[in-house]
């Protein structure tokens, strides 16, 4: 399963500390290609990523459904449109690793 993301954070009012944008990839349950934009609540991300990995998902217990629809990708006028609207970034994971890394690395 593949995913992008966008963070989002008010660190000064932890109730409104943001939340997670992933795209995610899959199979449903009749066995078609399906995606879906989910908005993650920072303290459920990690229940989230632990969940799949051990097993198929209800998405909807982990957070918002902002957009979804059938086949292996949405259309480029989708993700333009979360783009604009939310402030998507495909390339989030990679950015998000390194800057885990560099925390763990003191840098």
């Amino acid at each position: 399963m593949s995913e992008e993301f966008k963070l989002g954070f008010d660190l000064a009012d932890p109730d409104k500390m943001g939340s997670i944008i992933t795209l995610i990839k899959g199979e449903s349950q009749d066995g078609k290609k399906r995606w879906a934009y989910l908005s993650i609540k920072l303290e459920m991300y990690l229940a989230y990523t632990q969940a799949l990995e051990r097993e198929n998902v209800d998405i909807t217990k982990f957070g918002e459904i902002l957009s979804s629809g059938e086949g292996e990708e949405p259309s480029d006028e989708i993700k333009k449109e979360m783009k604009e609207k939310h402030g998507t970034d495909e390339d989030f994971e990679n950015i998000l690793v390194k800057l885990f890394a560099d925390i763990l690395n003191g840098d």
